[in-house]
């Protein structure tokens, strides 16, 4: 209501009406001077708010499309990206009106495997985000392109069958899976991501065409099983329970990247395992029982003279060098212990 249209009306009303109208326009600019907060929620603080559970309608999903392009036959308009997330969803069936959706993203809603069974009629998806839902398996509709999969932050205890043959990336970070497996089938995954769960072994995992592995804030003792992943290039064990290094072969020709911070390893020389590496160029080892900083980074680059960065820092020439001369001086003292030792063993026979 205007101000002018508010003064013709009070100058209509009683005497006692003016009286009421005043008081309801005091109350409602002390109701203005104090606003309530309203703290605005993340994404991750939404989940769990309300109770309110959300079928998705068809207006609601058009209202949600991004990405607009060509459809196939090049006479119309197709868009390409459906982004749903943060809504309280328990029911998306609608979505399978938009069958040129490539990206589709239903983080954080209230879905589980029953809501998805729908993904089976969006053949063209190549990217699904599914982070912070109410999933209890792996086990999703076949999709014949999909190449990217996030499963983050789910009720997943194992991981069951996935039947995505082209699947590439997959994210199961922040759920409760024990162990890697019934990923064989999957010749074209190249990225895996389980930080945050309960595996305690690599043995049995057998992904021969896998690049990047990350493991970090798991329960892992050991690394036994790792030398089956013969063309990974980034391994990330760090924040585990790792104390030997056993496990690594001749065959991982292609590993570039190893991080092993936040572990138990006692001993330096553990780290002499990894000249099998013959493509390491960047490791990181801090914050285990042997860690002295640089005490022992002379000592880590005198075993592994090709690393290019050791815990952060580049390695310079000098440091190469001086190591390269620790390791000469290293191996002519331990020769000539060996060479007294035969001589003593020689002088004993022949006293014999």
């Amino acid at each position: 209501m205007s101000e002018s249209e508010s003064e013709n009306e009070f100058e209509e009303e009683s005497e006692e009406d003016e009286n009421e109208a005043d008081e309801e326009l005091k109350a409602e600019e002390e109701n203005q001077n104090f606003q309530p907060v309203v703290k605005k929620l993340s994404p991750y603080e939404f989940e769990g708010k309300h109770d309110q559970r959300v079928i998705l309608t068809k207006d609601e999903a058009m209202d949600s499309l991004k990405r607009p392009g060509f459809s196939p036959d090049g006479l119309g308009i197709a868009y390409t990206e459906l982004d749903l997330k943060s809504r309280n969803l328990i029911n998306i069936e609608v979505i399978t009106s938009f069958k040129y959706v490539t990206y589709l993203n239903i983080s954080f809603n209230k879905l589980n495997n029953k809501s998805l069974s729908c993904l089976r009629l969006m053949q063209q998806l190549i990217m699904v985000r599914v982070d912070n839902n109410l999933l209890t398996s792996t086990d999703l509709p076949h999709v014949a392109f999909l190449q990217i999969l996030t499963l983050n932050s789910n009720n997943l205890e194992k991981i069951s069958k996935i039947s995505q043959p082209n699947l590439g990336v997959l994210l199961l970070n922040d759920n409760k899976v024990e162990r890697v497996e019934n990923l064989d089938s999957l010749k074209n995954l190249r990225r895996l991501s389980l930080k945050r769960n309960v595996i305690t072994t690599l043995q049995g995992i057998n992904l021969q065409w896998l690049r990047y592995l990350y493991l970090q804030e798991n329960r892992l003792e050991s690394l036994n099983g790792v030398d089956k992943l013969r063309n990974l290039i980034v391994l990330n064990v760090a924040d585990n329970q790792i104390a030997k290094l056993d496990g690594f072969s001749l065959d991982m020709k292609m590993l570039r990247e190893l991080y092993l911070h936040n572990n138990k390893i006692s001993s330096v020389t553990e780290i002499s395992k990894l000249y099998k590496l013959v493509a390491l160029r960047l490791l990181t080892t801090g914050n285990n029982p042997f860690s002295k900083e640089d005490e022992d980074r002379q000592e880590i680059l005198m075993r592994l003279l090709r690393l290019d960065e050791l815990n952060g820092r580049k390695v310079e020439a000098t440091e190469r060098k001086e190591a390269y001369e620790l390791r000469l001086e290293r191996e002519y003292e331990e020769g000539s212990e060996k060479s007294e030792e035969l001589d003593e063993e020689e002088e004993e026979e022949e006293d014999n």
